[in-house]
């Protein structure tokens, strides 16, 4: 178990150094954005009391890194890659697979220097999120979100 969640760890910062390269050009910038997100594993993202990677072994420790590598092939332009990716995410987190999806077709569209208004994207991605009792009383049921 300690090696599946170290691999799944090296997997992150590794698809964390993909995107990181495609931002920079100087490599210890590539490395700084890498340490950043080493150094703020632990850290609750967005005040959703979901950390970047949890302290164990999870679903979401495997699909966070899938999704980074769909992510940097989508910035490459190797949107089958992305898709694969993406296909694989949803095996083991389908969930995570529609954040990543959702953010795929997004770049996809940016990068085709489409021209979208705010009421465009909504009409795209808002399907993509169907709203459910049981996903609210989840929700409620922890303050600490709002």
């Amino acid at each position: 178990m300690l090696a599946w969640q170290l691999l799944c760890i090296f997997l992150l910062l590794l698809g964390c150094w993909r995107i990181a390269r495609q931002c920079f050009q100087e490599e210890y910038a590539v490395w700084c954005a890498v340490a950043f997100v080493g150094a703020l594993l632990r850290l609750s993202a967005a005040g959703t009391g979901l950390y970047i990677m949890d302290e164990y072994l999870t679903p979401r420790s495997l699909s966070t890194p899938a999704a980074l590598f769909a992510v940097s092939d989508a910035i490459e332009g190797n949107y089958v890659r992305a898709g694969v990716w993406t296909v694989g995410i949803c095996l083991v987190h389908p969930l995570m697979a529609i954040f990543a999806a959702t953010f795929v077709v997004l770049i996809f569209l940016f990068q085709r220097r489409e021209r979208l208004s705010v009421q465009a994207l909504a009409a795209i991605t808002l399907p993509l999120f169907p709203k459910s009792r049981r996903l609210s009383g989840g929700i409620a049921d922890r303050p600490y979100f709002f």
